[in-house]
């Protein structure tokens, strides 16, 4: 019988994450673009099957990765994606290079041991008093990073977005760093949070996320964000809670654990 070839598991490795790992739709189409990459790169490897695809061609890979000149914490998520690849292999009793044999940078794991927990995650967003329109929208923000795993910078230049009624995930893209483009995905309840934020405004500015400085509304500014994130932090008595650690808890859980980021209401 002959030999699959390597990037022919790929769909399978999808069907199992959506239908026996039930992972979210976020988690499934972030597995889809990184390994999309990793296809495109294995096109110059025509008949590789998993078996004989080695330490060398994977050191190939974080080459032209590196090439690339993405940050290590953006290498990291496609090395993820392919180490939870081989994993399914593994577990399927397909000969194929070991998952161990991906490692991440050093300074990469040591900000990975630091990672936000989910219980951490929940204090933070049980610190916002909802009930209020200044609650509501920063509620709608931390629940945008931990969704899309998008950047400070990003998040601000948002602009409103159309929503539909009882609509449960969105794609958007955006201009990212080095302007750019790319996909960020909106889980159900960001979409849920941000348009009930979006009935408590009557003004006419665009961006999405807003701010009232010496009578005006305008765009919301990092440095506000980050302030916001501060102050519920404290609150709950967390440390080291900045807009990158939410991102880096968005990309950890959903490559590395592939977990739902479904937390508390």
């Amino acid at each position: 019988m002959e030999e699959k070839l390597f990037t022919s598991y790929i769909p399978d490795f999808i069907d199992h994450c959506r239908i026996e790992r039930k992972l979210a739709n976020n988690t499934i189409k972030s597995y889809e673009n990184f390994l999309a990459k990793f296809t495109d790169f294995l096109n110059k490897y025509p008949n590789l099957t998993p078996q004989n695809f080695s330490t060398h061609i994977l050191w190939e890979y974080r080459l032209a990765l590196e090439n690339r000149k993405l940050e290590n914490s953006t290498q990291m998520y496609y090395l993820l994606a392919v180490r939870n690849l081989l994993k399914y292999l593994a577990e399927n009793d397909i000969q194929c290079l070991s998952p161990e044999k991906i490692k991440l940078p050093h300074k990469i794991e040591q900000k990975e041991m630091s990672i936000l927990t989910i219980n951490e995650i929940n204090k933070l967003t049980e610190a916002i008093n909802t009930t209020t329109q200044r609650g509501i929208r920063d509620r709608a923000i931390l629940e945008t990073f931990l969704s899309t795993g998008i950047r400070l910078s990003e998040l601000v230049g948002l602009d409103v977005i159309k929503i539909g009624k009882e609509q449960e995930e969105l794609e958007v893209f955006i201009k990212g760093k080095g302007r750019k483009i790319r996909t960020i995905y909106f889980s159900k309840n960001a979409l849920f949070l941000i348009q009930k934020y979006l009935l408590t405004r009557n003004d006419t500015c665009p961006a999405l996320f807003v701010t009232k400085h010496k009578g005006k509304i305008e765009r919301i500014k990092p440095r506000t964000i980050q302030a916001l994130i501060d102050k519920y932090a404290n609150k709950a008595e967390l440390h080291d809670v900045t807009p990158h650690s939410l991102r880096r808890f968005f990309a950890i859980n959903l490559l590395k654990n592939g977990a739902n980021l479904r937390i508390a209401q």
